[in-house]
């Protein structure tokens, strides 16, 4: 992936995804900064091994990224049951990257997706045995509303069984639950979990 420059503070990236960057302070208040477009995108780690190591973020170098699929929403059709709003074209899209290795071949594990609304833009790197040639399958067969479909589904997925974890902890934490122990022997330590005191009658 490139960009293109085509006004101070504003980059735009040279593929079908168009994704667009702005300096976020203005160079006369603040002459010292170096602005330029992003050289990695923070991404979540989805995918079956992102999910199964529960590693952190990771940040996956922009010009390792070639794209292989944009995909839109389609025609204008309700957001979800109930609701009156409607979606249509580019207003809601992700994209589909390969991740390339340094000789500029594809790595077969890695594919990032990017998610694009009006909220901003989201990374996930989804990491797993064949991941590009799946994805790649994917793209040559699903229409593209239909695609739009599943990856919206695999994200809202995550997102929300990081949202319920997220909550978990903090209900824990608030109950004072959460006790953490140094592991004899090792630099290192464990969360546990007390359990629930009965009220007493």
């Amino acid at each position: 992936m490139q960009f293109k420059n085509p006004e101070e503070g504003h980059w735009v990236s040279d593929d079908a995804m168009q994704l667009h960057f702005f300096a976020r302070k203005p160079p006369e208040a603040f002459p010292d900064q170096t602005a330029g477009p992003p050289t990695v995108f923070k991404a979540e780690r989805v995918g079956h091994d992102g999910c199964y190591d529960a590693y952190g973020p990771i940040n996956v170098p922009v010009h390792n990224l070639q794209l292989l699929a944009a995909v839109n929403f389609g025609e204008a059709r309700l957001c979800w049951a109930g609701s009156e709003t409607r979606w249509s074209g580019d207003s809601y899209r992700y994209g589909i990257y390969r991740v390339l290795k340094d000789d500029g071949t594809p790595e077969s594990r890695n594919v990032l997706l990017v998610e694009v609304n009006g909220a901003g833009m989201f990374f996930y790197h989804w990491r797993q045995a064949d991941s590009l040639r799946l994805w790649e399958n994917l793209v040559a067969t699903l229409p593209e509303p239909r695609l739009w479909d599943l990856i919206h589904g695999l994200v809202g997925t995550w997102r929300k069984g990081g949202n319920c974890e997220r909550d978990r902890l903090h209900k824990l934490i608030v109950a004072g639950r959460i006790k953490r122990r140094k592991v004899r022997g090792k630099d290192a330590w464990e969360v546990q979990v007390c359990p629930q005191k009965e009220p007493v009658v």
